[in-house]
């Protein structure tokens, strides 16, 4: 969780961004209810694929609106296991970036795996 600008610019769009370069995260639709903000966007990887469809996943975000223009809090949410898949899809075809396998998707998986196993006995 990152609280306040610093660390929001530096957790959203420094280090943890690495690896993402060339994805982009294009906006589908929305709704506002007051103060309260839902957006539908998507997890776009680079490339296409070979039916000319986009590597991509959904996600939902929770927004609320502080005024003044700022936001006071926002959640994002998005399948991670379609997440991963996605990247498997985008290695195969040879679009995953390296630096992002390595300091994400590798330990996303591994993280995954071990919260899927857990209390198994």
């Amino acid at each position: 969780t990152a609280v306040g600008r610093k660390q929001i610019k530096e957790t959203h769009y420094g280090e943890d961004m690495g690896g993402f370069e060339d994805w982009t995260f294009p906006y589908d639709g929305y709704a506002v209810n007051g103060n309260r903000i839902i957006t539908h966007w998507w997890n776009r990887g680079p490339g296409k694929r070979p039916d000319g469809s986009f590597y991509q996943t959904p996600g939902v975000s929770f927004i609320t609106y502080a005024g003044n223009g700022m936001f006071s809090h926002q959640h994002d949410f998005f399948d991670l296991a379609h997440q991963m898949k996605l990247c498997d899809d985008l290695e195969e075809a040879g679009l995953l970036n390296a630096r992002l396998k390595e300091i994400w998707v590798k330990p996303m998986k591994a993280k995954l795996v071990e919260m899927l196993t857990s209390n198994m006995d």
